[in-house]
């Protein structure tokens, strides 16, 4: 796919909702938990890099792995699964599984040390400390044989990892001490995760096995070493990723491996082998100690989420996005002067804390001391990697070493706005370095002190004592939530998407989803849903009839819009159906502020006619005023002395009007058209589909609003209303769902009368408890500040980029969509032969984004007629789902508009082939014309 911006290879599924964490509470954390970083209670951490072990986003087939696990006890197929996948990516016969890598290295080191009072070398280039403390306890000493490049954060060698082979053969020489084995590493976390050479690592081990000594391999970062030799060890460029990571599987005879690094996933660890006695020894240690050897500790549906992680971590698009971020995080921060060490290795981007904070004593924790401080000034916790860490080992060796502190964004998780803001945040802390305070062990903690050790400023009550201004105090530059599923983006070549374009005849509608890189086809249940919304769905009641989750739903509802009467339905236009049934006799009217396609066809099915009475800028796509969404008020009153009130049901009004933009209403127009309409008895229907993004765009263009809360406007905004229709899938935030309200009794009661006839039980409307349960939920979510500025500003700067580029769209750019004006992009395509349908299919075939044509297909045919409507608008609608999509993939996006653009003239109209008679853009197929 043609592209110069490097974006996420897969989009959002599940989120986890961000806290806001202010400096007070920050210091107070920070405090209860002793200045260790590993102690601070996730609550209470805006952004985490501590470590990327673990945390990573799983993909939704992992998480559909994880409800196929097969729990047996014995046997588990997930088991056979996992141990088929190592075998195709290692090439070692045998597996072994274990709760987590550190288990891996305790089994190995138990078949390898079988005698703890035998005295043993282990020969190892910069193991971790809980490898080098599973040694000790087997009473082996540790000879280092990692490069001198290995301690030196100043030195810019990329393969600092590699072997001294120098120094590995004087110890294998050395006949004096037994050596129990070679170890060897892959991105060495603990000297900033450099990558080792397959040729140094080759050569190390064929040392090795001359002198008869089995090499272990701590293959954990196995893919990402594997991605910085393909990019940087000569005559590797050409090799995939597949054959580098099994020829540097080939080097260890034993393999341990936390899966919570090498496969995305957030438990687990295993031993792969190519030696049977290791195989035996390790199986029947693994039963003492881990679980019986078919699962070793992981449940079965953990062992079908790791196998399928680790074919993931092998793919090119996921680990080049992830190399992406750390360099352009570490480019961020030296761009701000900080010492960061170089080149960026596979898992992190590491800092010299002993230049951060020079002026702090070796024995004053330096690197525990900058991440201190690093989350009290910037609320970013990150990881220490020196003294503290290796205080309790007992050997000089253990004490030896760098100062770092480690930045770990975990692997699909964070987006670049979450990078910069962490860059500049922590440029803060930067700037009044030299004020950082040092710290005092109080507690000790075990062997690895570093996990539970507590510590005290040696100067003062604060390790940071000077105010720095608070980063979380201020409007969130960032989406104000992490990823935590992830489904994997396909990408394919120009040839293609002209083949499936064509198949599809020309409709992005008929498109295959897979097909579409970016798909932007519509906002309606699109969103990915939350954490909280995902256990509230696995907590729903499924009960025939007065399910709690109803009487949760109808709670939220009143709390939130205030309508005093809930009738659920399945979603939007089932409440369309409904409300126009009720509401609408044969020969009415119903004005409103521009049509939607379903809205007005469920008023004509009814009896009624449909008229617009929105304001003339609306239909001006050039117009900068910013209530493009509003009623006409002498539209309005000429309409009603026309045909009478007693015509007039009810009035439809939309927020966030779609077909024009996404244009918001103002305060003022729905209180005047709330109190014109009430004064001849006419009711006021909004169309609350976006209700929450028009209170956002009220609170941010009106004066009165700005300091408001988003929930409170919205709450005055719907009082001027007798009820609502709303399709949930939008605003709410589900992917399924919806109801109508009404403050009328009347209403109320024709509807409930409906709702066992077309949707279901009324207290379900033919929804499941789960999803009334999601609906509930994402009712509250959707009025969270932080989240409705991300959501609307996210649409805004997508416009910002096609209006800097001279793109034609409608302004101002509206709150969940930008519309491409079809008019001015294509003016030597005629209406009727459906320009925003060819500009929407040649945006698909550019870049794989798939738009809408909301245009002259959309409008259909006058009845009386039988001619295109043709209306004044010729739109292509990009719209944003919500919580999907990060700001690179908008620049990708936006790039595509632009190359089309650029070929505009070239492109033609389209003649349509087949309709259907009603709402005929759904299964339109066209040809070129």
């Amino acid at each position: 796919m043609s592209r110069s911006t490097v974006a996420e290879p897969h989009r959002n599924k599940v989120i986890e909702r961000l806290p806001v964490v202010a400096y007070q509470r920050r210091r107070t954390a920070l405090i209860e938990a002793g200045h260790n970083p590993w102690l601070i209670r996730s609550i209470d951490v805006p952004i985490d890099f501590l470590t990327d072990s673990g945390p990573a986003a799983q993909s939704d087939r992992q998480w559909a792995g994880l409800m196929m696990g097969d729990e047996a006890y014995a046997g588990s197929r997930n088991f056979y699964v996992l141990e088929k996948n190592c075998q195709e990516i290692f090439g070692h016969r045998w597996m072994v599984p274990t709760h987590l890598g550190r288990g891996a290295e305790h089994l190995v080191s138990r078949a390898l040390i079988p005698d703890p009072s035998r005295p043993v070398r282990v020969l190892a280039q910069n193991p971790a400390p809980t490898a080098r403390a599973h040694w000790h306890r087997r009473g082996a000493s540790v000879v280092e044989i990692g490069g001198a490049a290995a301690l030196d954060p100043k030195s810019n060698e990329i393969f600092r990892a590699d072997v001294d082979l120098d120094l590995l053969q004087r110890a294998l020489s050395d006949k004096s001490v037994p050596i129990a084995f070679v170890s060897l590493a892959c991105c060495p976390d603990f000297i900033g995760a450099p990558p080792a050479r397959l040729a140094n690592l080759k050569e190390a081990a064929r040392l090795a096995r001359e002198a008869k000594v089995p090499v272990v391999l701590d293959a954990s970062r196995i893919a990402q070493n594997a991605l910085l030799v393909q990019r940087h060890e000569a005559g590797q460029d050409r090799r995939t990723l597949r054959e580098i990571i099994r020829d540097l599987a080939g080097c260890g005879d034993i393999l341990v491996v936390s899966a919570k690094e090498a496969c995305l996933a957030n438990c687990g660890g295993f031993v792969c082998t190519q030696k049977e006695a290791v195989y035996e020894a390790v199986r029947s240690l693994v039963v003492v100690f881990e679980g019986l050897h078919t699962y070793g500790g992981m449940a079965g549906r953990d062992m079908e989420a790791v196998a399928t992680g680790l074919v993931e971590m092998t793919q090119p698009e996921f680990l080049g996005w992830h190399q992406y971020q750390l360099e352009y995080l570490a480019q961020a921060l030296e761009s701000a002067g900080l010492p960061v060490v170089k080149p960026v290795g596979g898992a992190g981007v590491y800092l010299d804390a002993r230049r951060f904070a020079a002026h702090l004593p070796p024995e004053q924790y330096p690197a525990l001391a900058v991440a201190c401080a690093i989350y009290l000034g910037a609320g970013v916790r990150c990881g220490e990697r020196g003294l503290a860490s290796r205080a309790r080992l007992d050997d000089a060796t253990g004490r030896a070493g760098m100062e770092l502190v480690a930045l770990c964004p975990p692997m699909r998780v964070y987006s670049i706005a979450h990078l910069e803001y962490a860059a500049k945040a922590i440029a803060g802390v930067w700037a009044k370095r030299d004020f950082i305070r040092g710290l005092r062990l109080r507690q000790a903690s075990g062997v690895l002190s570093g996990y539970g050790a507590a510590f005290d400023p040696v100067e003062a009550d604060c390790v940071l004592p000077v105010p720095l201004p608070d980063p979380q105090a201020q409007p969130l530059e960032y989406e104000p939530y992490r990823t935590k599923t992830v489904e994997v983006l396909r990408t394919t070549d120009r040839e293609y998407r002209e083949r499936a374009v064509a198949e599809a005849g020309f409709n992005t509608f008929l498109l295959k989803s897979e097909d579409c890189y970016i798909d932007l086809l519509t906002d309606s249940g699109t969103s990915a849903m939350s954490d909280d919304q995902w256990a509230a769905a696995m907590m729903g009641d499924e009960s025939a009839a007065g399910a709690r989750d109803f009487y949760q739903l109808e709670e939220a509802q009143r709390e939130v819009l205030g309508f005093a009467y809930m009738v659920p339905v399945h979603q939007g236009r089932a409440g369309e159906h409904l409300i126009s049934q009720a509401m609408i006799k044969p020969g009415d009217t119903i004005p409103g502020n521009m049509y939607f396609t379903t809205t007005r066809e469920h008023q004509e099915l009814a009896g009624g006619t449909f008229v617009d009475v929105i304001i003339d800028q609306a239909h001006d796509p050039a117009s900068q005023y910013p209530w493009k969404g509003d009623i006409d008020l002498n539209k309005l009153r000429a309409l009603i002395d026309k045909v009478g009130a007693k015509r007039i049901p009810y009035i439809k009004y939309e927020c966030s009007v779609n077909m024009a933009g996404g244009q918001p209403v103002s305060m003022e127009n729905a209180r005047a058209v709330s109190e014109l309409c009430h004064a001849h008895g006419i009711q006021v229907m909004f169309d609350a589909t976006r209700c929450a993004e028009n209170a956002y765009l009220i609170q941010k263009k009106d004066p009165k609003y700005h300091k408001v809360p988003v929930a409170q406007i919205l709450k005055e905004l719907m009082s001027y209303g007798d009820g609502c229709t709303i399709s949930a899938k939008k605003d709410l935030l589900v992917n399924i769902g919806s109801f109508c309200a009404t403050n009328h009794r009347w209403v109320y009661e024709r509807v409930r009368e409906m709702c066992p006839v077309f949707e279901g039980p009324l207290t379900s409307g033919g929804m499941t408890g789960r999803d009334m349960a999601c609906l509930a939920a994402g009712i509250y979510e959707m009025i969270d500040d932080s989240y409705i500025r991300s959501r609307v500003e996210a649409t805004q700067y997508l416009g910002r980029l096609l209006l800097d580029a001279g793109i034609p769209i409608v302004e101002p750019p509206g709150t969940h969509a930008i519309f491409l004006d079809a008019r001015r992009f294509l003016p030597h395509i005629d209406q009727d032969q459906y320009p925003a349908q060819a500009l929407a299919a040649e945006l698909f075939i550019e870049g794989g984004i798939r738009a809408m044509e909301r245009g002259n297909v959309s409008a259909g045919r006058d009845k009386k007629t039988g001619q295109n409507k043709r209306p004044k608008l010729e739109l292509v609608r990009l719209t944003i789902p919500r919580r999907v999509y990060s700001r690179t993939q908008f620049e990708l996006c936006a790039e595509a508009v632009i190359r089309v653009w650029k070929r505009r003239e070239s492109i033609r109209g389209l003649k349509m082939v087949f309709e259907a008679p009603q709402l005929r853009f759904f299964t339109a197929r066209f040809e070129r014309a």
